[in-house]
């Protein structure tokens, strides 16, 4: 017999990367940012169940609390550059099936680039989609400060061309319709759902929205060192 959970959230961090060396790793304060992660998620009061999804070897995972989560070994099919995250959720809820007999109501995946997503914005994402029975799906966006219709594309000859319509170029921000973005954050799924579409955008879809300080999704050394200023770490 299946035991059920209402949420668990899955935590993915792959071994290296080409933009920033083995960012999930990388530290703030002197915790990794794998360790945020897994902390925000263990201390949740709607969160049942926490996977790390992960290839990394044990020895790099010195600093993580190992009692607030269940390793689940990544396939090395799974750790490629171009795999998409769909792919290594779905071999995540499948495995918990098989081999452990572990059912959950909705899947929350949690990436560890996401740093001040804090325990708060997970209950709250949570409670929302609890809320919102309609609703299959929920994902953490906020208002970027650019507006779309105020972006360029480059034509073959390097020159500018408006992304969308000229006329829109000329218009205040505020005359334009109020647009958001995702910021890897918080994504929130009920796990049929999600097996069915192979995706966190199912409509229709909540937005959790955060503040553009809060969305700082790391991904390179600029945004390290500019998420270690945030949280004041000189070092």
């Amino acid at each position: 017999m299946s035991h059920v959970n209402i949420f668990t959230a899955i935590i993915p961090a792959r071994e290296g990367s080409k933009r920033l060396p083995n960012k999930n790793l990388k530290k703030i304060l002197g915790k990794s940012l794998l360790s945020y992660a897994i902390d925000a998620a263990s201390e949740s009061e709607y969160v049942d169940q926490c996977i790390l999804t992960t290839n990394i070897s044990e020895d790099l995972l010195s600093d993580i609390d190992k009692k607030s989560c269940f390793i689940h070994k990544r396939l090395s099919h799974l750790s490629e550059d171009n795999v998409l995250m769909s792919d290594v959720v779905v071999d995540v809820i499948t495995s918990l099936k098989r081999n452990h007999q572990i059912e959950s109501e909705y899947i929350v995946l949690l990436q560890p680039t996401s740093p001040l997503r804090t325990t708060r914005d997970i209950d709250q994402a949570c409670e929302l989609i609890l809320n919102s029975p309609n609703s299959p799906s929920l994902i953490s966006v906020f208002e970027p400060s650019c507006h779309p219709h105020k972006m360029f594309s480059l034509e073959e000859d390097n020159s500018l061309i408006p992304f969308f319509d000229l006329e829109d170029l000329e218009k205040p921000k505020q005359h334009l319709s109020k647009v958001y973005a995702q910021n890897g954050a918080i994504y929130i799924a009920r796990t049929d759902e999600f097996l069915k579409h192979k995706s966190f955008f199912i409509q229709p879809c909540l937005p959790y929205e955060m503040s553009l300080l809060k969305s700082i999704d790391i991904d390179t050394a600029d945004d390290f060192k500019l998420a270690k200023f945030i949280f004041g770490d000189q070092n």
